[in-house]
């Protein structure tokens, strides 16, 4: 039986429910005293809402009733960041209750790649449930070679589920 990964994305109530607390307690200030921290969560819960850019200019923009300025740019720039953070804690959380067990570094491979079946060496392995592939078929730089700065790809990041030893 394959073990289905959730799908974690950055609107997704389980990273809200991380990062909002965050983002609202960064730009508690530039809001001053007229709202509180619970409107202020609203708010920002509304502009994450339809964004798919976490980019600071990009949240800014969805904020526009409220006069953003280059500061506020500032303060929300490192949001995707903080997206991608709070992504891979959960999925961390998440292969650590699965009972997804990593491949052997260094053991070859099969694993699919857009809908195409590959074989190649397992590089290293990351605490989110992901493998780093080394494939020379899809274009890999190859182990073992002196590496060559107009080449620089040596893997594709495969998640455990989809890879067989």
């Amino acid at each position: 039986m394959k073990i289905e990964r959730p799908a974690f994305t950055p609107r997704c109530d389980e990273v809200k429910k991380y990062l909002i607390p965050k983002l609202a307690s960064r730009v508690e200030k530039w809001f001053g005293n007229d709202y509180s921290f619970e409107e202020i969560k609203e708010i920002l819960t509304k502009a994450m809402g339809g964004c798919y850019d976490c980019g600071g200019y990009a949240l800014a923009k969805r904020l526009d009733e409220y006069n953003p300025d280059a500061e506020l740019v500032e303060i929300l720039d490192d949001t995707a960041s903080l997206v991608r953070d709070i992504l891979d804690k959960l999925q961390t959380e998440w292969v650590k209750t699965s009972g997804l067990i990593p491949p052997v570094v260094n053991s070859v491979v099969k694993f699919c790649h857009f809908g195409k079946d590959f074989t190649g060496t397992v590089t290293s392995n990351r605490e989110t449930g992901h493998s780093i592939i080394n494939c020379e078929e899809l274009g890999h730089w190859p182990i073992g070679k002196p590496f060559e700065a107009s080449r620089c790809v040596t893997g594709v990041l495969v998640p455990w589920e989809d890879i067989e030893s």
